[in-house]
């Protein structure tokens, strides 16, 4: 799934805040994208190489995003389910790709949510998993 929406936004700063998001990048328009995972029972959801992860992103500081694409794949074993999210950056300076893996006991879910927010924090657009949610 593309999202054409942050076509143009130029990178203003990455952060790893270690309370509710995964990653927050801000936008000098003022606007900001967050990644997160609402933590239930019975599941667990992690950025995987979160360190070359967080360096890949600060080296894309100042950059214009040219296309941003989410991938899903899920797998089904004898008592769990795996699901990984690649979240593909690509930008006017290099790419990023930041990826998730959760793993659950198939009743919860162990997609992560991502969503753009304006200056004033109010919600423009979220996404779980691959599925739009809402939009302002």
């Amino acid at each position: 799934m593309k999202i054409n929406y942050l076509r143009g936004e130029k990178i203003k700063g990455v952060r790893f805040p270690k309370e509710k998001y995964f990653i927050e990048i801000d936008f000098y328009s003022g606007n900001c994208l967050k990644f997160w995972h609402d933590q239930d029972c019975c599941e667990d959801v992690d950025l995987s190489d979160s360190s070359l992860v967080e360096d890949e992103l600060n080296s894309l500081i100042a950059s214009v995003i040219l296309d941003f694409e989410i991938i899903t794949e899920r797998e089904e074993r004898e008592n769990s389910y795996l699901t990984w999210s690649f979240y593909k950056l690509q930008t006017s300076v290099g790419n990023c790709t930041i990826k998730f893996q959760g793993e659950s006991n198939g009743y919860y879910s162990e997609e992560v949510s991502l969503g753009v927010f304006d200056s004033d924090s109010n919600c423009i657009f979220t996404i779980l998993g691959e599925d739009f949610i809402t939009k302002n």
